[in-house]
């Protein structure tokens, strides 16, 4: 998401004129939070239940 926001706006010109460093940015928290708004859940909440369940059985402290 840091590169998409350094070329929002910019022509393809522009964008294949910039250095690599200008495109290596960090990803930020906000990033990492969007992110996992937009991505399916692998674990069905039955899953879910069902480890948290085995957790307390069996699990560590």
């Amino acid at each position: 998401m840091a590169m998409r926001r350094r070329i929002n706006g910019l022509s393809p010109e522009e964008i294949r004129a910039l250095s690599k460093e200008e495109l290596q940015m960090p990803v930020t928290k906000g990033d990492f939070e969007l992110a996992l708004k937009k991505i399916a859940k692998s674990v069905s909440a039955a899953d879910l239940e069902k480890y948290e369940k085995w957790m307390v059985e069996f699990g560590s402290a």
